[in-house]
């Protein structure tokens, strides 16, 4: 792991990094809407507006330019409101202003980070939940939210807590909540259009000449028809690849901000231990979270490969836990003896 600290502690080449795959992922959506448009005014509406597949061209590609508009339009909206679209997917969340007499150890918490940080004061959020864990959302540092469960705060000490906000502040400076917020908003839009396929495919005509016409098209056919069907897996696949590398990152950093690596590890093996699952939110951003909200034993109790896929959005805190304690030498760590010499 001693590349991913090296990699985290210059903060800069993550942002640029980050800001690379932001735009490849903002590419992609666009050209795989591009291409499912096109697929479905061949297919399903035998218009073939350049000609490549079939010789019926019956006017404008419907269908086409439909997914163009749509993919811009929503990526635009990701882009700017997916903090809110993630807020709203949350149960029991309410704002904690920076005078709250009640939450005040938390505001100040979040103040000292954000100055360890460089980056201005983060909206705060508290959510009503018994199991411990915390997310961060927003476009970039200045428009950035930090999210706590009341079991968080009740179940770690000042330090620890420190420790946690400080992981979610690791996140923020290193721009990783536009390009976490961005995989969580636009894959929910690849399940909306995978039902709308679906439903849209059942409708068109019987399934004998569907597959009469799947004789007669070329290879394209079946890769728009995997494309909409592997929608949901090819995002959660992206997700986990970007996702698991910057849980690793973000402790790194938060250890560096809080000079305090004893009091991350300790928080994790507390995350470890309350292993349930966070029912206020939702799995589909759960790789926002400090820990997956899916719970450790549902993960474990979890058969087949695609269950795992799904719920596997971090890594085993085992292995975050020591890497933690590899960088503070806190691992296997023992008293010098001198050899006395007679």
């Amino acid at each position: 792991m001693a590349h991913l600290y090296k990699h985290a502690g210059n903060m800069y080449d993550q942002q640029k990094t980050n800001r690379r795959l932001t735009a490849l992922l903002v590419s992609i959506f666009i050209l795989y809407y591009l291409a499912l448009g096109y697929g479905t005014d061949v297919f399903l509406l035998d218009n073939d507006p350049l000609g490549l597949i079939r010789h019926t061209h019956s006017g404008i590609p419907y269908a086409t330019v439909f997914a163009l508009l749509l993919s811009v339009l929503y990526t635009m909206y990701c882009l700017f409101r997916g903090e809110e679209l993630v807020l709203h997917s949350v149960k029991k969340i309410d704002r904690i202003w920076w005078d709250d007499p009640i939450n005040r150890e938390l505001i100040n918490v979040v103040q000292e980070m954000s100055l360890a940080a460089g980056v201005p004061m983060p909206s705060v959020y508290l959510v009503n939940d018994y199991d411990p864990n915390a997310f961060s959302t927003g476009w970039d540092a200045k428009h950035a939210s930090i999210g706590v469960t009341t079991g968080l705060l009740e179940k770690l000490s000042r330090e620890e807590l420190q420790g946690v906000v400080a992981h979610e502040m690791a996140h923020i400076r290193n721009d990783d909540i536009r390009l976490m917020t961005l995989m969580a908003t636009l894959m929910g839009a690849n399940l909306v259009l995978f039902a709308y396929a679906h439903g849209r495919w059942i409708q068109s005509a019987g399934v004998l000449r569907k597959f009469v016409e799947l004789g007669r098209s070329t290879v394209f056919f079946p890769i728009w028809l995997g494309m909409m069907v592997l929608a949901p897996i090819i995002s959660r696949v992206l997700t986990l690849l970007i996702a698991h590398e910057r849980e690793y990152q973000a402790d790194a950093t938060a250890a560096q901000l809080t000079r305090n690596p004893a009091a991350l590890v300790r928080a994790l093996e507390k995350l470890d231990v309350f292993a349930g699952p966070t029912w206020s939110i939702s799995p589909g951003i759960g790789h926002l979270c400090v820990v997956s909200p899916m719970g450790k034993y549902i993960q474990v109790d979890s058969q087949g490969d695609f269950q795992r896929l799904h719920f596997k959005t971090h890594p085993p805190l085992e292995k975050r836990i020591d890497a933690m304690k590899e960088m503070g030498y806190m691992k296997g760590a023992q008293p010098a003896h001198r050899d006395e010499q007679q």
